[in-house]
């Protein structure tokens, strides 16, 4: 939360009960359930506010838990409950307090008494992604986010009353202003359009809950580093959840920027829920071109599936996570960022798509085959037919399902023919894997599996 006026918690927190802090709760007994973020450490996180009496800052938001039990009375009260202020409104410019480490985070919150949009802060070295929780989404709450272009927190609106995290950037020295001029109306737009930059949203449904993520298009992006723009995942503040999740450069993003890949890459999926059961995974926004061919793998089932508009894959898993003690006694010790799970379940393969202009077409069209392995599943050697259908060089690499490459099979000029190849897969761990050849305007892959 955050406040348009000056005021003070208790006052903005007056129609619910407090505890746990020393002046201005209806408790001081009992487990807290109002929380600053201690901004000004090396490693930010959340803490206990002590003084309730005291005045929220001007651009500042704050965390508050709601009892079911309103008035500690022993039983549920009715809701909605409505907070209000009074006073006036947040004038001017307002450039709050912030931490000028790099790769932190911060909580900041909207000062107005109006809709302010997160693309008209003035923003300086920080990742120019926007983090709202809200706990209507996904059944029990999920982080809304927005780069700018992508993201479910729409256009990057945030409402009156409603704080907001910004990570600072690996460099420089960062900050932040947030102006009048911000203050969203509606009005015509007048001037160059942005261009939508080419993305899929997949979201994760069952049990009750729901969580997205997104794979990004873009120039400055990266299927391995984290880049501006991407949008990490970070640890749902209700002790029930789902998260989905694209992993890459050690960490977890709702938002992937994976840039305009020219080679065959796949980006780990990651799921985690704090229960178990069915969960259906769907592309709800697909806006890709046809420059790519897109794959889905379950790599402890084996099954992969073409990812088009109408994608939907149902599958079973167990409870990934202990159950957590109760939220108000564990919050301050949680990291803001969320941890993996099942990071090595699912994947995306892109595959740029390979194509012949009328041109290049011939009396007699080439013809380069990829043939499955035999036998499949192997231990330890298996062979592996292709064809050639010009000479040139010709490439037969295997990889594991992150991508790294486990051997080398063939790197060599070819002539235009049949060819058989096998592999000893002596000292390789069992596993799904991947073997790709590549020649001159081909790259043709298949997946294979070792048990051992």
């Amino acid at each position: 939360m955050s406040s348009p006026v000056t005021t003070s918690y208790s006052d903005i927190l007056d129609e619910i009960w407090t505890q746990g802090a020393s002046s201005g709760a209806d408790a001081t007994n009992g487990d807290p359930n109002v929380f600053g973020w201690k901004w000004n450490v090396l490693s930010p996180e959340w803490e206990t506010l002590t003084n309730l009496s005291a005045n929220i800052s001007t651009g500042v938001g704050f965390l508050v838990y709601v009892f079911a039990d309103d008035d500690y009375d022993g039983s549920a009260d009715a809701f909605p409950k409505t907070l209000s202020v009074s006073g006036t409104e947040h004038s001017g410019n307002v450039e709050p307090n912030i931490n000028t480490d790099n790769d932190v985070y911060q909580l900041f919150g909207n000062p107005y008494a109006s809709t302010i949009d997160f693309d008209d802060i003035t923003k300086t070295n920080l990742t120019n992604v926007a983090y709202v929780w809200d706990p209507n989404a996904g059944g029990s709450g999920e982080w809304e986010t927005w780069n700018g272009t992508t993201g479910d927190l729409t256009d990057g609106l945030i409402a009156p009353f409603q704080g907001f995290f910004i990570q600072t950037a690996s460099s420089g020295t960062p900050d932040i202003t947030i102006t009048e001029a911000s203050k969203s109306s509606n009005g015509s737009f007048l001037g160059k359009a942005v261009e939508e930059p080419q993305k899929i949203r997949f979201e994760v449904e069952g049990n009750g809950l729901s969580n997205s993520a997104f794979l990004q298009f873009g120039i400055n992006g990266s299927p391995t580093e984290k880049v501006i723009g991407d949008a990490e995942e970070l640890t749902s503040l209700s002790s029930s959840f789902a998260q989905l999740s694209f992993a890459k450069a050690d960490g977890l993003f709702d938002i992937a920027n994976i840039g305009n890949p020219t080679e065959e890459v796949t980006i780990p999926l990651d799921f985690t829920s704090s229960t178990g059961g069915v969960f259906t995974l769907s592309a709800t926004d697909f806006d890709v071109s046809s420059n790519y061919d897109l794959s889905f793998h379950d790599y402890k089932t084996g099954e992969s599936l073409l990812i088009d508009e109408s994608f939907r894959y149902s599958f079973e898993t167990q409870r990934l996570k202990p159950q957590e003690v109760p939220v108000l006694t564990s919050l301050t010790a949680w990291a803001i960022k969320a941890k993996s799970s099942e990071s090595n379940r699912f994947g995306i393969t892109l595959t740029p798509s390979t194509s012949v202009s009328i041109d290049d077409e011939i009396d007699a069209p080439t013809e380069f085959t990829l043939g499955q392995n035999y036998p499949n599943p192997f231990n330890p050697t298996t062979n592996i037919n292709y064809s050639v259908g010009e000479a040139g060089p010709v490439n037969i690499t295997v990889y594991n399902t992150m991508g790294q490459k486990v051997a080398e099979l063939l790197n060599t000029t070819k002539s235009a023919g049949s060819y058989q190849i096998t592999w000893n897969a002596t000292g390789v761990a069992s596993g799904i894997y991947y073997y790709r050849l590549t020649a001159p305007g081909q790259v043709l892959t298949r997946q294979m599996t070792l048990i051992k």
